[in-house]
């Protein structure tokens, strides 16, 4: 998903749909949106916003020890 994802990002599209963030799919939707491209839409399963954000940092941190 997340070479996908890089490829994605190389065609410059108005807005980055990931129908859910599972793995270091995340740190690269982050990325994106951080480098000049306008938006992205992604869905993540938690119970409340706050996990949901925890989440996100612990897809986050596994892709960069990952990678």
């Amino acid at each position: 998903m997340a070479r996908l994802l890089k490829s994605t990002i190389r065609l410059r599209p108005d807005c980055i749909l990931v129908d859910e963030v599972r793995d270091g799919a995340a740190l690269t939707l982050l990325k994106a949106c951080n480098t000049g491209h306008p938006g992205g839409i992604t869905t993540i399963h938690s119970n409340t916003a706050m996990s949901a954000l925890r989440r996100l940092e612990q897809l986050t941190a596994e892709a960069s020890h990952v990678a």
